[in-house]
């Protein structure tokens, strides 16, 4: 039995809640992930199952990675959040040239800055 330092406890805890995250919004609201994947190409119900199969799948690796302690598992999670974090300034940016994303609920700029 694998023993998790309170380090691995607490990137697995947010892994599983985003895992929990994504199935709820997919059967409580759809609409969001709808919206963003009719504009990809291909047929809809195809996108959608690959959508909540490859997600949840990233997810897997990477728990499987911090489970292992391995280390591409760390940079994956930094380069994700760094990512993520690059998103924050070209929002504001957006927003202060008056670029608005279609695709995105109303009130997600607000969360994202």
């Amino acid at each position: 039995m694998t023993v998790f330092n309170r380090t691995q406890a607490l990137v697995l805890g947010f892994f599983v809640l985003a895992w929990v995250a994504l199935i709820t919004i997919l059967v409580v609201t759809p609409e969001i992930y709808d919206r963003a994947l009719r504009q990809a190409p291909g047929s809809q119900p195809a996108a959608e199952i690959v959508f909540a199969a490859g997600l949840p799948g990233l997810i897997a690796v990477a728990c499987f990675g911090v489970v292992r302690r391995r280390r591409w598992a760390f940079w994956l999670t930094l380069i994700a959040f760094s990512a993520g974090a690059l998103r924050v300034p070209a929002g504001r940016a957006a927003t202060g040239r008056g670029i608005w994303c279609r695709t995105a609920p109303p009130g997600m700029s607000s969360f994202r800055a």
